[in-house]
């Protein structure tokens, strides 16, 4: 009798300890949780909405949207911290007596997608263009101007942010031995798509090109700075 009395003690205390040690916590319909403590749920800053993942937004508009948050005046000097950061992996050292290799770092990919074939019978549809690649550093900040009416002066517009790509530096070669070479940068546009039928001989597009461009500064009034000097160069001329 003591002996089923104890078991029954034990299975009610387990009982009790399990529902002691249940999670709780509230959360907002669409944020992936995150333990904010031992035993609590709350949200996360990893929002999902049809499929979109928004990460700082909660109206994402691509399959993955990463939006970092403002400023914090007095914090950090204004300054906020990389928003995406993405590292390969080191390679495996070299293994063996006979001066096996080190592997390979791991590389990073980033592919837009493919255009859509075109509709084909009597009214066969071109090809669509594949996805770009767009890069675009951010806008320079808008200079701070002081007011002394009728006068208004403004300090020089902030300098856009620029795009570094830089290749890796060759590995050391301690001991008096040779360094390795620095990785090699390569721009190269697409080759053009070949063109194949089984009624007519075709015509292959032509590849791609490159197209440096320089931009001149623009006015408040739309524009050019160099608009603005032959305007300048006419009056005077006048």
């Amino acid at each position: 009798m003591k002996l089923r009395i104890g078991c029954l003690t034990f299975v009610l205390l387990s009982l009790v300890l399990s529902a002691a040690a249940q999670v709780a916590g509230t959360g907002t319909t669409g944020y992936v949780p995150i333990w904010t403590d031992s035993t609590t749920l709350g949200d996360s800053t990893i929002f999902e909405k049809n499929s979109a993942v928004g990460i700082g937004t909660s109206a994402p508009t691509a399959t993955l949207n990463v939006v970092s948050p403002n400023f914090v005046l007095f914090k950090n000097n204004g300054f906020k911290p990389v928003v995406l950061q993405v590292t390969g992996g080191q390679g495996a050292p070299g293994v063996g007596k006979n001066g096996g290799p080190g592997g390979t770092g791991s590389g990073i990919s980033v592919t837009s997608g493919a255009g859509g074939t075109g509709s084909e019978g009597i009214y066969f549809g071109a090809g669509g263009p594949g996805g770009p690649i767009q890069i675009t550093s951010g806008t320079g900040g808008q200079a701070g101007c002081y007011s002394d009416l009728p006068t208004q002066f403004c300090r020089v517009g902030g300098i856009g942010g620029s795009i570094q790509i830089t290749a890796g530096t060759g590995g050391a070669s301690p001991s008096g031995g040779r360094g390795g070479n620095g990785g090699s940068i390569t721009v190269q546009p697409g080759a053009g798509g070949p063109a194949w039928s089984t009624f007519s001989e075709g015509v292959n597009g032509n590849p791609g090109n490159l197209l440096p461009q320089r931009r001149h500064g623009r006015r408040w009034d739309g524009k050019s700075r160099q608009h603005a000097r032959s305007c300048r160069r006419r009056h005077h001329a006048g």
